[in-house]
């Protein structure tokens, strides 16, 4: 899929017992997220809702995630599931930049992450602006919740991701994400249907 212009790019928003699992969301190609108004916010994916159910098995690869924080309200690139119960998270291959509030978000109270894989994305130009964010990095904020009882932080990227423009969003010749994803044996071809 091919965003553009909107506020939240994907939205599910669960109810009071609503199954979240299985879910998978890649190969997207996200931009120019926000709001011109000072009343609302954009948001990239947002896995929004209260339900008693567990969320499980619930995949984000793949994604290009761009907002365009110059002129626009951005918050969050990723919010994270907001249910009692939630394992088996996997973002991956991901490139998130231009969020204002947090790049990856978990809220409380009384909510359980335990399975959550945040491996090899590239986060670029978020939370910079300190009269819009109370998170201290580039990477993922948790507040008013625990941390993971199991999370894989790893081979993470803190740089420009040296797209070829502003509207061609493969990666240019001398990208830092070029040989820098994880392979994912279910992802065999790129949003442009190339291997």
């Amino acid at each position: 899929n091919y965003f553009r212009n909107l506020a939240t790019q994907i939205i599910l928003s669960s109810y009071a017992s609503t199954k979240l699992m299985n879910i998978f969301i890649y190969n997207n190609v996200m931009f120019n997220i926000g709001v011109t108004s000072g009343d609302w916010y954009g948001s990239g994916i947002d896995f929004g809702g209260i339900t008693t159910e567990v969320a499980r098995n619930i995949m984000v690869s793949n994604n290009t995630i761009i907002a365009n924080p110059g002129d626009r309200q951005t918050r969050i690139g990723i919010c994270l599931p907001t249910v009692g119960y939630a394992t088996e998270i996997y973002i991956q291959n991901n490139i998130i930049s231009g969020f204002r509030y947090a790049t990856i978000f978990g809220v409380g109270p009384d909510r359980v992450l335990d399975i959550i894989n945040i491996d090899n994305n590239i986060f670029w130009d978020n939370t910079v602006d300190s009269t819009m964010t109370y998170c201290t990095s580039d990477s993922v904020y948790y507040t008013n919740i625990a941390l993971p009882l199991h999370e894989s932080f790893q081979n993470n990227l803190f740089t420009n991701p040296l797209l070829i423009s502003d509207i061609d969003f493969r990666l240019s010749e001398f990208s830092p994400a070029v040989g820098a994803g994880i392979n994912i044996p279910s992802i065999t071809h790129d949003y442009n249907d190339n291997l």
